[in-house]
């Protein structure tokens, strides 16, 4: 195989695992989890704990905070190393972000200033003990945010307290597929997620026992979907705080394909409802695919029309002189006539 046909192999070759690995992707974006993580951390009172690193000129120190239930609070703050042992000392002190008697707060922070840099949660001024869960990044933002481009519905930072629980609902249509991502803020926290029609949603919500589809429990992180709707209807997306000892936070992102008809030989859409991310990242290398596939095709076809016929070898040409006494033919480059002997 010559160099332009091995190309143009290499490229189709690249094209099909790129479409495999891309197919081989799970819907949906999932949560990292933070570069630090405490949870459960009992503060009696007069405690406070304080997260802290080396960080330079215009780091960023990011993170995120809840107490156990929304009747324990803390103060915070941000400061360098030099104002903290005076807030420790109980001096005045320069402090960043300020929030007083929180249940739960976010905070992005940009250093100023090269330094240790701290983020202080206290319960100096409390009256009762306090159990907090901290998070914190740096130079990141790993608490999960979903890209409103990928979902038609996206939540971010709603706080569930024990056996609390979130939804969203709308009617949909025999056969619209339901799809998304959910995650909780902390890796030790986890929910129950499920899909449900109206019916069995007042059911489950007065009595806890219905008729649930696609359930998962005690989950961090997790697809949601696919869920096929079995009937037109109104269904509900309903996301549990089940047995949680404590407050958790959640983010996901969730969205809606419509169903798709079957006539005769003909496939119809049901509608001209958002697409699945898969689908669409499907459609698409789909078509670079066959753009570049195109192009290695005509690579090749140009190759071979350089090279000429392939196994035909031309031969020289023939020059026949006539004889201007007798007409006959001769061979270029003869000084007599082989027919009358004459000179030509």
């Amino acid at each position: 195989m010559r160099m332009k046909d091995k190309l143009a192999a290499h490229v189709l070759l690249c094209c099909v695992l790129g479409l495999m690995t891309l197919l081989a992707m799970p819907a949906g974006v999932q949560a990292s989890n933070w570069d630090f993580e405490e949870t459960n951390y009992y503060l009696a009172v007069g405690d406070h704990y304080a997260i802290w690193d080396n960080f330079s000129q215009n780091d960023e120190f990011n993170g995120y905070m809840e107490t156990a239930s929304e009747t324990e609070t803390v103060d915070f703050f941000i400061c360098n190393h030099y104002n903290y042992d005076e807030w420790l000392a109980g001096r005045s002190a320069v402090v960043y972000q300020q929030a007083l008697d929180v249940n739960g707060t976010q905070f992005s922070f940009t250093v100023p200033t090269a330094d240790a840099w701290y983020a202080v949660f206290s319960n100096v001024g409390g009256s009762s003990g306090v159990t907090i869960d901290v998070a914190a990044d740096k130079n990141a933002d790993h608490s999960p945010r979903y890209d409103a481009g990928m979902y038609n519905t996206v939540v971010y930072g709603e706080v569930l307290l024990p056996d609390w629980h979130y939804y969203v609902y709308d009617i949909y249509d025999v056969g619209t597929t339901l799809y998304g991502h959910v995650s909780t803020w902390f890796s030790t926290d986890g929910v129950d997620v499920f899909f449900c029609d109206e019916t069995n949603y007042e059911l489950w919500y007065n009595t806890g026992s219905a008729t649930r589809y696609s359930l998962v429990t005690n989950m961090h992180t997790t697809a949601i979907g696919d869920f096929v709707v079995p009937y037109d209807g109104t269904w509900y997306l309903v996301i549990v705080a089940q047995d949680e000892p404590d407050t958790l936070t959640i983010s996901f992102g969730y969205d809606y394909a419509l169903p798709t008809t079957t006539t005769g030989t003909t496939t119809t859409s049901g509608g001209t409802g958002p697409l699945s991310m898969q689908t669409l990242l499907i459609v698409g290398v789909v078509a670079v695919v066959g753009i570049v596939g195109l192009a290695a095709v005509q690579m090749m076809r140009s190759h071979k029309h350089d090279q000429g016929p392939q196994g035909a070898v031309p031969t020289a040409a023939k020059v026949l002189v006539v004889c201007p006494y007798c007409g006959g033919k001769n061979e270029q480059g003869m000084t007599k006539c082989a027919h009358c002997g004459a000179e030509i």
